[in-house]
């Protein structure tokens, strides 16, 4: 196992990959971020972003 000192600047590497939901995505968003447009899939659609 390395530890933190054995990583140099630009090295690369795989954690693997997660598949994110909806759901997850909402979840986040009304906890730390909650604009309509994070919120609504409508609201979204409608934003200037």
């Amino acid at each position: 196992m390395k530890a933190a000192d054995d990583y140099r600047h630009g090295d690369k590497f795989s954690l693997g990959s997660h598949r994110v939901t909806t759901q997850e995505i909402v979840a986040f968003a009304s906890l730390y971020d909650p604009q309509p447009y994070h919120l609504s899939q409508e609201a979204g659609s409608q934003s200037f972003f």
